[in-house]
């Protein structure tokens, strides 16, 4: 399979400051390639050293077999951010011929353009100016706009934000659509939308802290059993649980994560406790998801365990 982008042992400084530290992946041909990491993370550099747009400080970043600053490299990537770029005083269709006459001569432009419009479904509305588009609407004509070019790479960052559940459902369906003649870069925060639509994740934070095939990473969470209990106890109250394959046993207020090493018995566990006289309210096992994944590798995020989802609750 081929390599479109990759990253080879890549440091980026500002001053003094450490943005990207020996960061090495790889986006295959049409993978949908998932970037994700809190904010300051360095995703917006990596974007920006792929566009060709800013060197790294060590290390080297190919794209499409040569250097992103290359002309002929260039016009080969399209590009979506959240501030799309638009003329909000021209129509549609306007910004679609204007950017179009940038790409191409005039041959087959209103075949393009319209086959676009179709695409994101805005056809009906190309005579209407952008100011009067719903912000759905900008994201799906700036869509049409990136793929004007017929780009080998089409790079997206934050493509859901501010957008209803409609919006959101639209812009999946167009990904699902473009991913058959491209290969798609998206940054996002939302976790769900990169497990839904990208089959290959990188996590940074700074470095990498986990890249390859999404069913892969999955894989490799650790199963988790969380329960709500009704008053503390102590970790000596629970050692019996180490019996039962528990590796480890977080708590943490009247909360406690048991960390498995085998797929973990519910029912013994439930038996455990009630059997020893640990009150709770709810036992089940946390969904292995990205949403997991991400939590236990970056540092700092506390507050995800509110976010967990269990299934098997009792």
């Amino acid at each position: 399979m081929d390599t479109v982008i990759e990253f080879k042992n890549v440091y980026k400084q500002f001053g003094s400051t450490a943005v990207l530290d020996d960061v090495s992946f790889r986006v295959q041909k049409h993978d949908v390639f998932g970037y994700i990491g809190p904010n300051g993370a360095g995703k917006t550099t990596s974007i920006r050293l792929t566009m060709g747009l800013l060197e790294p400080t060590q290390g080297e970043v190919v794209v499409l077999g040569g250097k992103p600053d290359q002309e002929n490299i260039r016009s080969k990537i399209g590009f979506c951010f959240d501030n799309d770029g638009l003329y909000t005083n021209l129509t549609a269709y306007e910004n679609m011929k204007f950017f179009d006459m940038v790409y191409h001569k005039g041959e087959g432009r209103e075949h393009r353009i319209k086959e676009l419009l179709e695409m994101v479904n805005l056809e009906h509305v190309s005579d209407k100016t952008v100011n009067e588009f719903s912000r759905g609407m900008r994201k799906r004509l700036g869509l049409a706009r990136a793929l004007l070019a017929s780009p080998e790479i089409l790079i997206l960052d934050e493509p859901m934000i501010g957008l209803d559940p409609e919006g959101q459902a639209d812009i999946k369906q167009i990904i699902q659509n473009a991913k058959e003649t491209c290969t798609i870069f998206i940054s996002s925060h939302n976790l769900n939308d990169v497990e839904e639509l990208c089959n290959r994740v990188a996590i940074l934070e700074h470095r990498i802290l986990a890249e390859g095939l999404l069913e892969n990473i999955l894989t490799d969470t650790q199963s988790v059993v969380r329960v709500k209990l009704k008053e503390n106890c102590s970790i000596d109250q629970l050692a019996g649980l180490y019996k039962l394959g528990i590796g480890e046993i977080k708590l943490s207020h009247q909360e406690m994560h048991l960390v498995c090493q085998e797929q973990p018995d519910i029912s013994a566990i439930t038996s455990f406790l009630l059997n020893n006289k640990i009150n709770f309210i709810e036992i089940g096992e946390v969904n292995n998801s990205l949403r997991e994944k991400y939590f236990s590798l970056v540092r700092g995020k506390n507050d995800h365990e509110n976010e967990m989802s269990e299934s098997n609750r009792i």
